[in-house]
């Protein structure tokens, strides 16, 4: 009976340390990609944003920075302006820890005006397994 019991205890525990996270597959800037110049979307000081085309096969994520308008969401892929020197954006979708993704991590040091970037993120699914140790069995009598 007490095996039982710390078996289902252990389960309990094995289901509750069960965390999701999204990981930056790469960002990367397309120069022969014209989607940020030919439709610009202007910040408050009326400079023309940068385009991150962040690749993330889920909906509704939401994102953090300096975001400026709504962000759009078109088959597994997010189009977020961002205004031109920004350095990270934070990434937030139910069920996943939030991801900052820093910009210098991959080589863009800041968003540049009418620029296109690409963003590919991940979810990942991590299983947390404690280790326990055997211990004898004692057999009262």
């Amino acid at each position: 009976m007490k095996r039982l019991i710390l078996i289902a205890c252990f389960l309990a525990f094995v289901l509750f340390c069960n965390a999701q996270k999204l990981t930056v597959e790469s960002l990367t800037e397309k120069t022969n990609d014209l989607s940020a110049s030919t439709n610009p979307r202007l910040d408050n000081n009326n400079i023309a944003c940068a385009l991150i085309k962040v690749q993330l096969a889920a909906q509704g994520a939401q994102f953090e920075g300096n975001v400026v308008g709504n962000v759009e969401y078109k088959t597994s892929e997010y189009m977020v302006y961002m205004a031109s020197g920004s350095k990270r954006v934070k990434v937030k979708l139910e069920g996943y820890l939030p991801l900052e993704v820093n910009f210098a991590d991959f080589g863009v040091n800041v968003l540049e005006s009418k620029t296109t970037y690409v963003l590919t993120i991940t979810g990942v699914q991590t299983i947390v397994v404690p280790q326990l140790e055997e211990k004898p069995e004692v057999i009262e009598t």
